[in-house]
């Protein structure tokens, strides 16, 4: 584990000069992100105006805002350097290295999410002192580590979803569609677009048995107090469950997508 965190951090250093150096695109990165959660914000404020909704206004401008913050936390797109480094042939150089792919892509991940949370601060505290009226937290110890622990989990997970989507590229020809299904299906469960509680019964049911909620929806619903209690401790399982079949999903197929690799003559 040591040798692991060590080689993670070195390489976050190497990617951290290159990345730093980029900022404006880290700058319009955030612009990007607050437009989609905001006009939605918009639209459900309208819609609550004229039909009440099982949310609040001002819980409603607490899950939006904070999604924008859990969204740059647990957020990564691997999948799409993967896919690039396999169908380049780039994938061999790791073959050699002292280090694996695996290494390579977390250390990079990382380091870019530094810097755009570094670029995103200020964005944040404007945004507070706009809206500190209308936010409604509950920052209590437990809730704060629930929180927190969620945020690990979420990353986790969608890190695992994204090798899983990326490796399919020994064995699919359009990993790329596979990417952006993926990305399709996780702004519809995870909350991003419709928090929980405003899905129809239905499909909230569905998320609560899929991980997709907790990457995004579960950690907002925790600080914002939008979820039923009684649903924290059952969907912690279900996230703790998911992220060991993600897990073990990964180093299984990545040990086959080896083989394919090798097997080819690369």
């Amino acid at each position: 584990m040591e040798r692991h965190l060590r080689l993670i951090s070195l390489l976050m250093g190497a990617y951290w000069q290159v990345h730093a150096q980029y900022r404006l695109g880290a700058v319009l990165w955030i612009v990007n992100g607050f437009v989609t959660p905001l006009i939605l914000m918009i639209i459900w404020l309208v819609v609550n105006q004229s039909q009440p909704l099982t949310l609040s206004s001002t819980e409603i401008v607490t899950y939006y805002l904070m999604s924008i913050i859990v969204v740059r936390l647990t957020q990564t797109w691997l999948a799409e350097d993967l896919i690039n480094l396999i169908k380049d042939g780039r994938l061999s150089f790791f073959l050699i290295r002292p280090f694996s792919v695996v290494h390579d892509l977390l250390a990079k991940d990382q380091a870019l999410r530094l810097v755009r949370l570094i670029s995103l601060l200020p964005f944040v505290l404007i945004f507070l002192s706009l809206f500190s009226s209308a936010f409604q937290l509950i920052l209590t110890p437990t809730r704060l580590g629930l929180f927190f622990s969620a945020l690990i989990l979420g990353y986790c997970l969608n890190f695992c979803l994204q090798m899983i989507v990326g490796i399919s590229t020994f064995w699919l020809e359009d990993a790329y569609g596979t990417f952006m299904l993926l990305i399709l299906i996780t702004d519809i469960l995870s909350g991003l677009l419709i928090p929980l509680r405003l899905m129809p019964a239905w499909l909230a049911n569905l998320s609560l048995l899929l991980p997709f909620y907790a990457l995004v929806g579960f950690p907002v619903d925790l600080l914002t107090g939008t979820i039923d209690p009684r649903l924290i401790l059952p969907y912690l399982f279900v996230t703790v469950f998911w992220l060991i079949v993600m897990f073990v999903g990964v180093k299984l197929i990545y040990s086959q997508a080896l083989k394919k690799y090798t097997a080819v003559g690369i």
